[in-house]
């Protein structure tokens, strides 16, 4: 019962998230997830992207691609090692990550915001604790991703 709770909570929250980006920025849940990223990061490295999101290097090359199409992106070389790409993200780009960072961390509240203060703290903790043992799962999955 509880693993089918939690795979229901998932695609229920991947659900809403997915309709969240198409309304606000008609893109993939992936290019919009890879444009986060970039954004918090301001400068990045496409191999350290590719450890942080375990996409290959293909599909991170098409996303990319696809986002600085829109103008979101912009590709640079690095100037440490030539073969290397740094993404940087255009002040569009900033607007358009703040914005649905925005929205998607405030449906990500409204999801426990009927909660008591002291569920909402246990739910706080517990998925905070259920990230943690995803990432170490990854990594033991992924070792390349150290």
């Amino acid at each position: 019962m509880l693993a089918t709770t939690l795979r229901t909570l998932g695609e229920s929250f991947l659900a809403a998230e997915q309709r969240t980006i198409r309304e606000l920025i008609d893109c993939s849940q992936s290019q919009a997830s890879v444009l986060l990223r970039i954004a918090q990061a301001g400068t990045i490295g496409m191999r350290t992207l590719a450890r942080q999101t375990g996409l290959e290097k293909t599909a991170l090359t098409r996303i990319t691609d696809a986002l600085e199409a829109r103008g979101w992106i912009s590709k640079q070389p690095d100037p440490v090692d030539a073969r290397a790409l740094l993404l940087v993200t255009s002040p569009n780009g900033l607007r358009i990550a703040r914005q649905l960072g925005e929205r998607l961390d405030t449906a990500a509240l409204a999801l426990i915001g009927g909660l008591a203060p002291a569920d909402r703290a246990a739910a706080e903790r517990i998925l905070n604790r259920l990230c943690a043992l995803l990432d170490t799962d990854a990594r033991v999955m992924k070792p390349e991703l150290e």
